[in-house]
């Protein structure tokens, strides 16, 4: 993770998107929901891997004692005077103390060269019993020009992704896909872009009334799809897993 993991202009517009734009927020909102039904210790011992500047603490606060981890000076932006987030690449040896009862990475691990040793660090320092939970974008199909823009290694299948932290000694609880709704329209923009109509960028952040329309139409399936996300295919895996 030492090297760039998102392009320039996207990292310098990342606070903005990742704090008004409707996708994240919604992403924000459905993993706050699942952190509230996991079986997470009182005052538990919290690492966030690829925290930026940090604007999910106070989601993780309310769990216990956060801790992040972010390597990309860019990304971590002008908001890192927070004591707690630590410019340190996420690899072995990893000087911060844990063991930590849970580890996060929110849309981190697609952009990691070395992915399963990655995994393992996070097997590595997780405590017995504790728990990884994690996003990455989903369906290789449906690979644009935002991946190369994010510098994305890999779009991720339910099995790939199963593959990928069994060989590093983790074990899932839970995975389902999530954005069902926005695999049409991002299949939509691959076509667009093969046949030259479309050229993808830095996401625009849409007027308030619209972004406020997507971010509470991608919850309200969320929830409506919750029991179906093991099957039906959306642009995102969600997934909690434990130490073998």
């Amino acid at each position: 993770m030492e090297r760039r993991t998102v392009d320039d202009a996207y990292a310098s517009a990342y606070a903005q998107l990742a704090r008004r734009h409707w996708w994240w927020q919604a992403r924000d909102r459905i993993v706050a929901e699942t952190l509230s039904a996991l079986p997470i210790r009182q005052g538990a011992s919290i690492l966030d891997v690829g925290c930026g500047d940090g604007r999910l603490f106070p989601v993780l606060d309310q769990f216990g004692s956060v801790t992040g981890i972010e390597p990309d000076p860019l990304t971590l932006g002008t908001m890192s005077a927070d004591p707690r987030i630590h410019h340190v690449p996420f690899r072995s040896p990893l000087t911060l103390s844990g063991p930590f009862d849970l580890v996060s990475m929110f849309d981190v691990l697609e952009h990691l060269e070395d992915r399963i040793g990655a995994l393992a660090l996070v097997r590595e320092v997780l405590s017995p019993t504790g728990l990884l939970l994690l996003t990455v974008p989903a369906l290789p199909v449906l690979w644009t020009r935002h991946d190369d823009l994010n510098h994305h290694h890999v779009r991720y299948t339910d099995r790939s992704l199963r593959s990928d932290l069994e060989a590093a000694g983790l074990r899932v609880r839970t995975i389902r896909y999530i954005f069902q709704g926005l695999v049409v329209p991002k299949a939509i923009t691959v076509l667009g872009e093969r046949l030259g109509l479309a050229r993808g960028g830095v996401p625009a952040i849409p007027a308030p009334f619209l972004n406020r329309v997507f971010r509470e139409y991608c919850l309200f399936e969320a929830r409506c799809t919750k029991s179906l996300g093991r099957w039906l295919p959306g642009t995102t895996l969600l997934a909690t897993v434990a130490p073998t």
